[in-house]
């Protein structure tokens, strides 16, 4: 079984923050993978279940996660690019990205 890695919660604070402020790419990110001995796809499911879960409890509006999810999402393509598109966060990105329209019926 493998082992459960604990992201300390000023890392995913100032990760989440990056995303949201000026989006994250790929290279951006193989510091903290690589300080937290995770794979790319690890740290950006982490990062995207955290984001559902502050929105799904009500604490961050939808704008914000939405936010969060577009800053991601440079990284979680280029993920996809090499090996399998990372889940849940590119199903995570996609529930906010519909919901950035109204629409019909």
């Amino acid at each position: 079984m493998p082992m459960i890695k604990v992201i300390h919660h000023s890392e995913v604070e100032a990760l989440l923050s990056m995303a949201q402020e000026a989006g994250l790419e790929l290279t951006g990110l193989s510091v903290y993978c690589r300080d937290l001995g995770l794979r790319p796809a690890e740290l950006l499911n982490a990062l995207s279940i955290e984001v559902a879960r502050r929105f799904v409890l009500g604490e961050m509006p939808y704008e914000v996660g939405d936010d969060m999810m577009n800053g991601l999402f440079t990284a979680i393509f280029d993920v996809g690019m090499e090996e399998a598109m990372p889940q849940p966060a590119f199903n995570i990105y996609l529930a906010f990205d519909e919901g950035e329209y109204q629409h019909l019926g």
